[in-house]
Order: structure tokens, then C-alpha cells, then sequence
């Protein structure tokens, strides 16, 4: 076992999808800093019925048809003239685009052995196929929590050049305890799309699925259930969203009550534990060829 981990270590170390990703993620966090500067700068040149009409806009739109990829900036991101860091990885972290990043690196790094058949060669000396799947998790583990510091590192030391001194942090240990909630999300994510490599083994429908799941497009096919669900089964009101992790990713935030983090909480480990044993149960019963 700690041979397979050593293997999947040097394989994530020597990927250039990998290195590719990183980079990315680094560039986007560095930037993402200044972009929040100059979209709070021209949220702040908005007349105040332009910022009124703006605000009734985004609460009337029910959370799980907001799809895509977006950074919600809005004028209560300046308060009394300060910058809360909180707020600041709030906005990065719910409109998606970490996850979107993490549902792709999961796709590239899972799906190298299968594009390569390189665990065609080394399946023959494991005794239990569904034992290739525990290296490939932790080291998946590893990487999805090196891009989280490195996003964040990249976005705060941006954020603390572009907005200066009026950058503070209100509850350090709120802060914590959200971003390590956020952490367990992404990861839950990862596994997901790590359990559909093991499943489809086309990397192409899994860099798709990925992002398709990241953006919420697969929203719509809750609003479906829903409609069939008060219409033909009677329920008063469906939301059968509530359970998706895309979803759970942008309803998370510093400021959230208990409840929000609880069911957060909850969506994250089942989604771990569920895609995690579903794919040792993929692996150990499909032809590895």
C-alpha cells in the first residue's frame, strides 16, 4: 500500500495537467484580489436605485437556478470603510469557480491511468483491484488541499496589496471553521467526479461532468424533479436541490446560521463517504481493460 501511494505521489508530482492546474489556480488567485477591488469600486459608482434594483434582482432569484460560474460582489462587501477577509473568501469561494478548478484537476489526475492503461500493468501485482482506489484518494486529498492553500495564500496576499489597510479579520475562528467547511466541500466534489473516472473512464465526459456540475447547470434537473414532485406526487413545497453540493458550496458562508452549516456539514461527509465506497465497489467489480 505505501508503494501504490509513492507511485500516485510521483505521478502527481511529474503530471503536467497537474503542474498546468496549479499555475492556473495561482494566476487566478493572485488576480482575484484586484478584480474584487475594481468590481467593488464600480458596485460603489452605482446611483442607490441602480444598487437597490440590482439587490431585489439577486434575491428574487431562487438559489439553485443560479447557474454558472460567477463572484457575487456587492456593496456590502466595504462596511463602515474596512474589508472583511471573510467576506472576501466568501465571495471567491461561492460563486463556484474553485470547485470548477477542482472538478477538473480531479478528472485530469484520475483519468491518467485509465488514458495511459498504465493500471492495466499494475493491477496484476494488487491482490483486490478496489485497493487502487485508496492511493488515489489520498493523494487526490493531498492535491485538492495544496490548491486550496494555494488559491487562498494567492487571493489574500492579493487582496491584502489591493485593499491595504482597511483588510481585517472580524472572527478568525469563524473564519476557520468556514473555510475548513469549504475544504471538506471541494473535497466531497473532487471525490464525486474521482467516483466517475472510476465509473465512465472517458475523460472527456469527466472533465465535462465536472464542469457542469461546478457551474449548477445540473440544477435544472432538480427543478424538473420538483415540478414532478408537487404536480404529480403533491408535495407542498419541493427542493430537491437542497442536497446538491454545488449548491451547499454557495449557501456556506461566514456568516451563516447553524442550520446552514450543520446541513453543509452533512451533505459534504455523505457525499464523501458515498463517492468514496462507490468507487471502491466500481473497481473492485469492472474489468480493469
Amino acid at each position: 500500500m505505501f508503494n501504490l501511494i509513492k507511485s500516485e505521489c510521483y505521478k502527481a508530482l511529474h503530471l503536467r495537467s497537474v503542474r498546468v492546474m496549479f499555475l492556473i489556480v495561482l494566476i487566478f488567485g493572485l488576480s482575484s484580489g484586484f478584480l474584487l477591488k475594481t468590481a467593488t469600486t464600480m458596485t460603489d459608482s452605482l446611483s442607490a436605485e441602480d444598487a437597490a434594483q440590482l439587490a431585489e434582482n439577486l434575491e428574487g432569484m431562487p438559489v439553485e437556478v443560479r447557474m454558472g460560474i460567477y463572484t457575487p460582489v456587492d456593496q456590502s462587501l466595504v462596511r463602515n470603510g474596512a474589508v472583511d477577509l471573510g467576506d472576501l473568501a466568501m465571495a471567491d469561494l461561492s460563486g463556484g469557480m474553485l470547485a470548477l478548478f477542482v472538478g477538473i484537476l480531479s478528472a485530469l489526475f484520475v483519468s491518467a491511468d485509465f488514458s495511459c492503461r498504465y493500471i492495466i500493468n499494475i493491477a496484476g501485482h494488487v491482490q483486490g483491484k478496489a485497493k487502487l482506489v485508496i492511493p488515489k484518494l489520498l493523494v487526490l486529498t493531498g492535491l485538492i488541499f495544496v490548491m486550496f492553500l494555494l488559491f487562498h495564500g494567492a487571493d489574500f496576499l492579493s487582496a491584502r496589496i489591493a485593499f491595504g489597510d482597511i483588510l481585517y479579520v472580524s472572527d478568525g475562528a469563524r473564519l476557520m471553521q468556514y473555510l475548513g467547511l469549504q475544504l471538506l466541500l471541494h473535497t466531497a466534489f473532487g471525490f464525486v467526479i474521482a467516483f466517475l473516472c472510476f465509473t465512465v473512464r472517458s475523460i472527456a465526459f469527466d472533465v465535462t461532468a465536472g464542469v457542469l456540475l461546478a457551474s449548477g447547470l445540473v440544477s435544472m434537473a432538480y427543478r424538473v424533479t420538483d415540478i414532478i414532485a408537487k404536480h404529480v406526487f403533491h408535495v407542498a413545497q419541493p427542493d430537491t436541490g437542497v442536497i446538491s453540493l454545488s449548491r451547499a458550496i454557495s449557501e456556506v458562508m461566514p456568516a451563516a446560521d447553524a442550520s446552514v452549516m450543520q446541513r453543509g456539514l452533512i451533505i459534504g461527509c455523505v457525499d464523501f463517504a458515498a463517492a468514496a465506497g462507490l468507487s471502491f465497489v466500481v473497481m473492485q467489480r469492472r474489468d480493469i481493460a
